[in-house]
């Protein structure tokens, strides 16, 4: 919240980088829970527990994610959110003070179930397309510490392709702050938000692993290209 007058990350994937994945990319998975009409009470309840995440987001945080799903649709790219079970939701409610970690850990089980799915469909297909992951920043490492190894569904399914999984994380330079969250990132330290303030910045982490850091936004709330 506060940074509407910003372009925010989805919405530049959506403007900037996802119509390069037309005809190249099958599925996109996007980060949002999708609500079991199975389990409307535990649905609730879920809700609630998250309430320490989404009230600081943005107001424009799920617009912006509707229209990625949108505009994926508009390219030929078959868009899903991720849909948890009863059970998923319910061992949610049940980790009580701990809801906010058992949900990073269901979203990655999800996306990795679900990517695997697309990706059996497309070779039983004869499809060589990508499927692409949208979400949390925490959720794509190939190699997370042993703190975090429960939230990334990136060492699975670089196994399951044997390599061929590739990481970018996508940065608003004007977002980044100096605090415990942004310095724990292995970039950090590495990279000055104000050199080249026009220019989109690449940087490779590892084999496979890569942060895009997009260009200073301009006054008219546009970034510069």
């Amino acid at each position: 919240a506060g940074s509407e007058h910003l372009a925010s990350t989805a919405r530049r994937f959506t403007e900037e980088l996802l119509p390069v994945l037309d005809s190249r990319a099958s599925h996109l998975l996007v980060e949002l829970l999708n609500p079991n009409p199975s389990c409307q009470t535990t649905n609730q309840q879920v809700q609630e527990a998250h309430k320490p995440v989404t009230e600081p987001q943005s107001r424009q945080n799920q617009n912006d994610y509707v229209l990625l799903g949108q505009r994926a649709k508009a390219l030929g790219i078959e868009p899903y959110v991720l849909s948890p079970t009863c059970e998923e939701y319910q061992a949610i409610v049940l980790a009580g003070s701990d809801a906010i970690a058992q949900t990073l850990t269901t979203i990655a089980e999800i996306t990795a179930r679900m990517a695997r799915g697309a990706l059996v469909k497309n070779r039983a297909a004869g499809r060589e397309q990508l499927v692409v992951a949208y979400g949390g920043a925490l959720h794509n490492d190939i190699a997370p510490d042993a703190a975090r190894a429960a939230w990334s569904y990136g060492p699975q399914l670089s196994g399951l392709t044997r390599g061929r999984y590739v990481a970018v994380d996508l940065i608003v330079r004007e977002l980044i702050k100096d605090n415990e969250v942004w310095r724990a990132l292995p970039w950090y330290a590495y990279f000055d938000p104000k050199r080249e303030p026009d220019s989109s910045v690449l940087m490779r982490i590892t084999p496979n692993d890569y942060v895009l850091f997009f260009p200073k936004t301009r006054a008219s709330g546009s970034a510069v290209p």
